[in-house]
């Protein structure tokens, strides 16, 4: 996808980006060896002009994600470094803190779970405080999935994939989005939530929906893409019309069909028997003549009621059989009508 984050773009989405595709499965192979060089670049940030500051927290906890997403161990002393980190960020209270960007926080919250650590309280009232304050769709699922990754978390997450969720955030740019890639990383949880309707809406407007400008909503994307590859079906448009026209074909000839059976089955049960319809009629012995024109006038009627049906279905398919189909329709109606004439008394 062209919107996935490139060289130039911020580290940390690259990283994001990274650890999508490296849950999105084998057919974002491509993808996600294209953004390996992510990894060799964090650790060269990290390693070279240390400081415990709030841009180093930042990639350290989505590096230490990402790693553990791509199957691999850190450096054995990036958990402790995040640790002593933390601390030092929350004893400085510095106006731009950790907790003040929602993506900041989350980022910091996944690298402390994939590393073991616990999550300090006071990153869980931030998260809190963020739900709280007016959050957005987006910001939210991601706190949402970083805090279900750990149970002090679990009872937050909900609460935030319920934001995710609810209608005030229908209109949230990328929400259908991060609704389906939040539905499949925490499964489980967000069944109970929103219900199976709601996140099945969200992949199918998902699927839709233009290609996201937003680095990290176009990661999302192909994170759950990857793995749905198998079970979503993409056809071009001119295919999917002409699927949607066969479709309403095959349903107004059924409609049309059932129609006739109808109409023309009680008439064929009164030809069939005739004879014992008249004598429930009062005429126990009627003449040869008398039951040949009303068998003749009743095979008239089924063959008129079988090419109006057939000439109604080709109409509204759009389709004109012209002069062929007048004769072909004055024969079906007159062979069958002269055969009961003269066949039927025997």
């Amino acid at each position: 996808m062209d919107a996935l984050p490139a060289r130039d773009d911020a580290l940390v989405d690259r990283l994001f980006a990274l650890e999508c595709l490296a849950r999105a499965g084998r057919d974002a192979r491509a993808e996600r060896d294209r953004l390996l060089p992510a990894r060799r670049a964090a650790e060269d940030f990290l390693d070279d002009n240390w400081e415990p500051d709030v841009p180093h927290a930042n990639v350290l906890g989505q590096a230490l994600s990402t790693i553990a997403a791509l199957d691999d161990d850190p450096p054995p002393d990036w958990p402790n470094l995040l640790d002593e980190t933390l601390r030092a960020l929350e004893a400085r209270q510095t106006r731009h803190g950790v907790t003040t960007t929602p993506l900041v926080l989350a980022s910091v919250i996944r690298g402390l779970t994939s590393s073991g650590l616990a999550v300090p309280t006071w990153l869980l009232d931030a998260a809190r405080a963020y739900f709280e304050a007016g959050p957005t769709a987006t910001a939210t699922a991601e706190l949402a999935e970083a805090l279900g990754r750990h149970r002090r978390g679990a009872t937050l997450a909900q609460h935030a994939a319920e934001i995710v969720f609810s209608d005030r955030h229908g209109s949230d740019t990328g929400v259908m989005i991060a609704r389906w890639w939040l539905s499949e990383r925490l499964r489980g949880v967000i069944e109970q939530v929103a219900g199976k309707e709601k996140i099945a809406s969200a992949r199918a407007q998902a699927v839709i929906s233009p290609t996201p400008t937003d680095p990290r909503l176009a990661a999302m994307l192909a994170e759950v893409a990857g793995r749905a590859v198998e079970d979503l079906v993409l056809l071009p448009a001119s295919e999917l019309e002409l699927l949607r026209a066969r479709s309403k074909g095959r349903a107004l000839i059924e409609n049309f069909i059932w129609r006739a059976l109808f109409v023309g089955a009680p008439i064929v049960l009164a030809l069939i028997y005739l004879t014992s319809l008249l004598h429930w009629l009062g005429n126990a012995h009627p003449s040869a003549k008398t039951v040949t024109g009303i068998a003749t006038l009743l095979a008239l009627s089924v063959s008129c009621v079988v090419v109006v049906t057939i000439w109604a279905m080709l109409r509204r398919l759009g389709r004109d059989p012209g002069l062929f189909g007048v004769l072909a329709s004055i024969i079906f109606a007159i062979v069958p009508t002269v055969a009961v004439y003269f066949l039927y008394p025997s």
